[in-house]
């Protein structure tokens, strides 16, 4: 990757697609692990991306393969807040 956000981002869903693999779950944002905080902080950034169309078409098909885009609790979060 020339471009180092990108080539961040890449590593970032790297990590996500391995704590997944590992820990069949998703990394939880009051982990006292700083990595999986760290992490849980980029897949929350990657929600708030799709719900306000912020996010190219590229990286939402990289979320997309590995199944984060039909993620459950990503529709059920969205509905909760706006309670």
């Amino acid at each position: 990757f020339n471009d180092p956000l990108e080539a961040q981002w890449q590593c970032n869903l790297n990590n996500l697609k391995n704590f997944i693999d590992t820990n069949k779950r998703y990394p939880n944002p009051k982990s006292v692990d700083k990595n999986e905080k760290s992490l849980a902080t980029w897949v929350n950034a990657q929600r708030r991306a799709i719900k306000n169309h912020k996010i190219n078409s590229e990286r939402y098909q990289k979320l997309k393969k590995i199944n984060f885009i039909e993620e459950p609790t990503l529709d059920s979060n969205s509905l909760e807040k706006s309670k």
